[in-house]
C-alpha cells in the first residue's frame, strides 16, 4: 500500500464509482445529485447520525447530520456533503 492517506483513496474511490454509475445509466446531473445525496445519507446513517430519510433531498435533517459528522470528525463545516463525508 502506497503511503497516501486512506481517507483519499476511499474519496477517489467513491468518486470513481459514482461517475461510473452516472455514465452507466445515463442520468441526468440532477438525478446524479440525488443519488450522491442518498448515499451521504446512507453513510451518516451508518456512522449513527439522523439524516432523516433516505430520498436524496438534503433537507434540514441532512445538513444538522452534516454539521455534526463533520464537528466529531475535526473537518472543515459546511452544510452540504462532501467528499470526506462521501468517503468516510
Amino acid at each position: 500500500m502506497s503511503g497516501e492517506n486512506p481517507l483519499k483513496l476511499a474519496r477517489r474511490a467513491f468518486t470513481a464509482l459514482v461517475v461510473a454509475m452516472v455514465v452507466a445509466a445515463g442520468v441526468s446531473q440532477r438525478a446524479a445529485a440525488d443519488i450522491v445525496v442518498r448515499e451521504a445519507q446512507r453513510i451518516l446513517a451508518g456512522e449513527g447520525y439522523n439524516p432523516g430519510g433516505i430520498d436524496g433531498i438534503a433537507g434540514h435533517a441532512t445538513k444538522s447530520a452534516v454539521a455534526a459528522f463533520q464537528r466529531d470528525n475535526d473537518l472543515p463545516r459546511s452544510e452540504e456533503h462532501t467528499s470526506e463525508l462521501q468517503s468516510h
